[in-house]
């Protein structure tokens, strides 16, 4: 029996610290496979961030007309934020079209043409009832909606921005799209989770368990330029909108001007307002400070209600940080380097710090080298 006894007090010494590496080991894992989970969704979204209309007018790249990628969420009306990121891209869809009337920026009924590439038999060009619809004219101003039903060359519009006083013109662009934004959701009582939030307000989590989310930008250090610029209103640029022909005037900026290009007094033919960023090579990547999204010049006019810094338009690669804890509150440690938020582990127990990975993304309908 004293022997038995013996044994039993060995083989219990050696088993109390090898449960707590093998509950330590399959938390890891489940660790790794959060991080492997948001990196997944992260990296498909941002991608994908910018893909533009293919068919029928003005298609192109988005970066030609908007910003694709923002530090806000859509709906914070442009209020920056390092823990949150929107962007926007038109999926692989037949919804592409042209306004065929004018359109106000809120919620009502939109004419639209069928144009070339329409769905045969379908009045609504491919358009039904959930999508989300992005509608932009080339000034700058855009706006997004979700279709609430559809008729005969009709669909019922919700807007899902600030209601304004902007009116589109027939013949703006009008494209299904998928519009997100991720964010740190803190407020679940399970703990902070990352988070996917759809146009229009439905939200889904990505992964629980993230104790930080931070994102970093760096971007072309060239303002936009003009490619083709013998005629003001007939080349096209680098980047961006271009500018409106000789004599024709955008909202509030001198005739031929606007946010992105002046006349040089001169020779009469445009210039890029912006300028040259220090420190890089002309077609070098730079670090985009947060201050820089904030100064302007602001498009498409400074009054806008839906305005935005003209370079958020130089953003060609996104560096997302995330950090994530033990689920485990009995693996977390005191707060400090290693635990972003307190756990209940013993001086002598186990621990798993948080982790960290960095996922560096080039979405490459922002780098098309033109």
């Amino acid at each position: 029996m004293a022997l038995s006894l013996i044994v039993a007090g060995a083989v219990a010494l050696v088993l109390g610290p090898m449960r707590g590496l093998f509950e330590t080991r399959i938390e890891a894992n489940d660790m790794e496979q959060r991080l492997r989970a948001a990196g997944d969704a992260l990296s498909a979204d941002l991608l994908m961030a910018g893909a533009g209309a293919y068919a029928g007018a003005r298609a192109g790249p988005l970066v030609d007309a908007l910003p694709p990628v923002v530090p806000f969420p859509w709906a914070a009306s442009g209020e920056l934020a390092t823990d949150a990121f929107s962007l926007v891209y038109v999926p692989a869809t037949a919804a592409q079209t042209v306004l065929a009337s004018p359109l106000a920026a809120r919620s009502g009924t939109a004419l639209v043409a069928r144009e070339p590439g329409c769905p045969l038999g379908d009045p609504a060009c491919g358009f039904s009832t959930g999508m989300h619809a992005l509608v932009y004219d080339g000034t700058g101003r855009f706006d997004l909606f979700t279709v609430r039903g559809t008729g005969a060359g009709t669909l019922d519009l919700r807007h899902e921005l600030t209601d304004t006083g902007d009116v589109y013109p027939a013949g703006a662009k009008i494209v299904a799209v998928v519009a997100r934004t991720y964010r740190l959701d803190q407020s679940d009582s399970e703990g902070p989770r990352l988070v996917r939030e759809e146009l229009g307000g439905s939200r889904e989590p990505v992964v629980d368990h993230v104790v930080g989310l931070h994102l970093d930008y760096e971007g072309a250090a060239r303002p936009p330029e003009l490619r083709a610029p013998g005629d003001a209103g007939g080349g096209w640029t680098t980047y961006g909108m271009k500018p409106p022909g000789a004599g024709v005037q955008e909202g509030s900026w001198p005739a031929g001007e606007n946010c992105l290009f002046a006349l040089d007094p001169g020779t009469g033919q445009p210039v890029p307002r912006g300028a040259f960023l220090a420190g890089a090579d002309d077609d070098a990547l730079v670090p985009l400070a947060p201050a820089l999204f904030g100064d302007g010049p602001w498009c498409p006019e400074p009054g806008a209600a839906h305005r935005f810094d003209a370079d958020l338009l130089r953003i060609r690669r996104v560096t997302v940080t995330l950090r994530v804890e033990s689920a485990v509150a009995a693996l977390r440690g005191a707060a400090g380097p290693l635990f972003a938020r307190p756990g209940t582990a013993t001086a002598g127990g186990a621990r798993l710090p948080d982790r960290e990975f960095r996922l560096v993304v080039a979405p490459r309908n922002l780098n098309l080298g033109r």
